[in-house]
């Protein structure tokens, strides 16, 4: 197998002989050792594997904070947007972003109502301060605190509300 393609068994680290690929193992007679020592130089080899420290609870109590601490701004963004829109309906979404290179952009968020969902770029006022000051002026709440990637509109919150 490996000389038809031109593989030189002899670059090949631990490699059994050709024939005897599929003998059997046991740990008495000590061939397992050879497929440790390849395990080990795999590993090697490989990339580094990440392990986050941090639990579920941990990640949990980070958002729990940030949502906190942005909680007055959404609110007060909430009564304005429930004083323009009164029925609870979403605000005109623009078809196009501002022209303004020196504001923070909300690019590529999934908006998500309860006739469809589109992607869209949204442009802030210059007195917000997080991205869902700037989803709730237009009638949605992202999913996430800080870096919202998908919103769900206002009026399907309230509708899923009613129904449960």
């Amino acid at each position: 197998m490996f000389t038809d393609g031109g593989i030189d068994l002899d670059d090949v680290p631990f490699a059994p002989p050709p024939g005897e690929e599929a003998f059997n193992l046991s740990h008495k007679g000590g061939e397992h050792e050879a497929f440790i020592g390849l395990t080990n130089h795999i590993k090697s080899l490989g990339e580094r594997c990440y392990v986050d420290p941090c639990l579920r609870s941990d990640q949990v109590e980070v958002q729990t904070c940030q949502w906190t601490m942005q909680m007055d701004h959404l609110v007060d963004a909430y009564l304005k947007y429930h004083l323009q829109v009164p029925d609870g309906g979403v605000h005109s979404v623009p078809s196009s972003p501002e022209d303004d290179a020196t504001a923070f952009m909300l690019s590529d968020i999934e908006l998500v109502d309860i006739f469809g969902r589109h992607q869209m770029s949204l442009s802030p006022s210059p007195q917000h301060v997080y991205p869902n000051e700037t989803l709730i002026c237009y009638g949605y709440l992202g999913c996430s605190p800080v870096f919202p990637s998908v919103a769900i509109s206002i009026r399907t919150l309230s509708l899923f509300h009613q129904q449960h």
